[in-house]
């Protein structure tokens, strides 16, 4: 019995130590993340370097390495952070009764309203760094393995929830639709830094949404 209390107690103890390592890795990348973003807001991305983020974050170079691997991963990391701000916004949205097509739309716009809120970092996260995610890594059966970040999950829950009441086509992949979505997001964020108004701006990612759902025929 002895033995048995024992063992129960090193998994407990185990089981803590290894969520407090985990609280503290997601503390240590949030604080990361922060201080990247004020950077990039500041100073824009090619004058702060890593040395200045792991400063400002408080961290050691190596500890940063540790979670990024380069400034690169960090404007990503940044960019999925932001996606999935809107995204929560938008599924809310859906939840509160809003129709999931006009979530849709909403996300979109929310986007462009958000780069003239902080456009320096939007600068950053649209211009700046790699447009792709990582390079698929080999499995344990030698399959590829494609990560999906989380925003597109839910964004790919909106869609298909869409396409259930009958608001999108279903003779059409779900995550080829996202994609298209995406496509809309970045290409009217490019856009608005050229525009010179938000209201220009909004009206430019609303009207290509619509195109996109009326089809390109005449």
């Amino acid at each position: 019995m002895d033995i048995e209390l024992s063992a129960i107690k090193d998994n407990i103890d185990g089981g803590m130590t290894a969520g407090r390592r985990e609280r503290k890795k997601a503390q240590t990348r949030r604080a990361i993340l922060s201080a990247a973003a004020n950077l990039f807001s500041q100073r824009g991305y090619d004058q702060s370097s890593i040395d200045d983020i792991a400063e400002t974050a408080d961290v050691a170079k190596r500890t940063l390495y540790n979670n990024f691997e380069s400034k690169e991963e960090i404007v990503l990391a940044l960019r999925f952070q932001y996606f999935e701000t809107l995204i929560e916004k938008a599924c809310r949205r859906a939840d509160s009764g809003q129709s999931p097509l006009a979530a849709i739309e909403n996300f979109v716009v929310e986007s462009v309203r958000w780069t003239f809120e902080q456009p320096e970092l939007a600068r950053v996260l649209f211009r700046d760094g790699s447009m792709l995610p990582p390079p698929p890594k080999l499995g344990p059966d030698n399959s590829l393995q494609l990560p999906m970040p989380p925003f597109v999950h839910r964004l790919l829950e909106l869609v298909l929830l869409s396409q259930k009441k009958g608001e999108l086509r279903t003779d059409v992949e779900t995550e080829f639709l996202v994609h298209l979505i995406g496509f809309i997001i970045v290409y009217t964020n490019l856009q608005a830094f050229r525009n010179a108004s938000e209201k220009t701006s909004v009206k430019l990612a609303r009207s290509c949404f619509h195109a996109l759902l009326e089809g390109l025929k005449a």
